[in-house]
């Protein structure tokens, strides 16, 4: 799970529930992490994307590239993750050619560049 993801919404840690008696994992989830704690001990919420306050956020566009790690096209590594309570979303059309990341009944769908 990317951190800007974990950052405007409540992913924590992934977590596994394993059957004592098979010791095979029956499910996997990430936990609910509703805030971060800083150094100095302040909460910082991960709930932006979910509080109608935000909602004039439409989406966050991500880049991982520094001066040391960038694709051969620039734009190439692009990922947006839509708000789910944008007052005015962005058409998915808008940035087929990078990846697109949903937010949906508790759950994340990525959409692969067209």
């Amino acid at each position: 799970m990317p951190y800007f993801i974990k950052a405007f919404l409540p992913f924590g840690n992934l977590t596994a529930s394993v059957d004592t008696k098979t010791a095979k994992i029956v499910e996997t989830f990430y936990q609910r992490r509703e805030f971060v704690v800083k150094a100095k001990g302040a909460s910082v919420s991960t709930t932006a994307f979910l509080d109608p306050i935000f909602s004039f956020v439409s989406a966050v566009l991500h880049s991982e590239v520094d001066c040391a790690k960038h694709p051969a096209i620039l734009g190439e590594d692009f990922i947006i993750l839509h708000n789910p309570n944008g007052l005015h979303p962005i058409e998915p059309t808008a940035f087929q050619w990078c990846e697109q990341i949903f937010y949906w009944d508790g759950k994340l769908k990525r959409v692969s560049p067209a």
